[in-house]
């Protein structure tokens, strides 16, 4: 069975969406499409709706989820929609060809024969290159979607016969709406996993549902706020917390981040607090960056650890509120 979406289903990619639904209505489907984006983006739903459109039988609503055509796309049992996914984590030549001699077989049913090739950035150059020569010269009903974290990942010959299209990351503030709004997240949970998703909806969703993952999100702030409020008698703590959990390293610096941001957009304070806030925030970020360049996990923690305290004992030195 495949979930019945439709394009009212996807979230930020109003563009996008506005020139596959124009392709249908004036019939100048593409054979080839690269949908580009990280893993959540929504290029699987997206690449599902856009085909079940193609082979839909309605001339106005596309896709209707009525029409035979529907029906039969949606029990995954439609003669002319077929998905090609990594086996062992790649998509070899003999796959492709299989591809490629089931496409020069005239549609079954619909006008079109739509083929989505998932996770298309595990194809082998050997598989790619049998690709290329379908989609340099195609059927005229043929429709060929290739799913991928990155173009740049797939041979520069085969992208160059392929229209693109770059799935956006959504605003914050929207993804928090979407949870609140259709998955009856609370506001302060929406809050949170809209702040780690990266702009990401499938990944919010996920986080929204992970208990595991608010646990931690809370005990990262837990531990923010004793730093803060017991400064060096918690420093050890502190730091054993953050080695514990050093495979959440982002996790974490998202919510010291979204904790901090929070501090300087809704509280009335100083300028001289603002500014000792945002140099904690500056701190969060270069920690980010230096683990991001693969820098020593230890040093770096314990770098950023003492930058806070050293703020913090400046703020309590001169006698102004923190």
């Amino acid at each position: 069975m495949i979930s019945m979406f439709t394009f009212d289903d996807i979230i930020g990619q109003d563009s996008i969406i506005k020139e596959l639904k124009e392709a249908l209505v004036r019939q100048t489907i593409s054979h080839a499409y690269i949908f580009e984006g990280p893993d959540g983006a929504g290029k699987s739903t997206l690449a599902n709706v856009f085909c079940q459109a193609v082979v839909c039988e309605d001339n106005q609503h596309k896709p209707c989820g009525v029409c035979g055509a529907c029906r039969r796309f949606e029990a995954g049992t439609h003669p002319d929609y077929k998905v090609i996914a990594p086996e062992k984590n790649t998509i070899g030549v003999d796959r492709i060809r299989e591809l490629i001699d089931d496409i020069y077989i005239n549609p079954y049913m619909a006008d079109r024969k739509v083929y989505v090739i998932d996770q298309a950035q595990s194809m082998t150059v050997q598989a790619q290159n049998a690709l290329l020569k379908t989609l340099e010269n195609p059927p005229p009903y043929a429709v060929i979607i290739l799913l991928t974290t990155s173009a740049d990942n797939l041979l520069p010959t085969v992208v160059s016969r392929c229209l693109i299209y770059k799935l956006k990351p959504v605003s914050l503030h929207h993804i928090e709406d979407i949870l609140i709004c259709r998955f009856n997240v609370s506001a302060d949970d929406a809050k949170k996993a809209a702040a780690a998703s990266d702009g990401i909806v499938g990944k919010a969703i996920s986080i929204a549902n992970d208990t595991a993952w608010q646990a931690l999100w809370q005990s990262a702030l837990n531990n923010l706020q004793n730093l803060i409020r017991d400064r060096w008698n918690a420093f050890f703590a502190v730091e054993e917390f953050l080695v514990q959990y050093k495979d959440d390293i982002d996790v974490i610096l998202d919510c010291w981040a979204d904790y901090i941001r929070g501090r300087l957009l809704n509280m009335e304070v100083s300028d001289f607090t603002l500014f000792r806030w945002s140099s904690i925030m500056e701190y969060v970020d270069a920690a980010r960056k230096a683990l991001a360049s693969n820098a020593n996990y230890q040093l770096t923690v314990d770098v950023l650890l003492l930058n806070i305290l050293e703020v913090v004992d400046d703020a309590h030195s001169s006698g102004s509120a923190f």
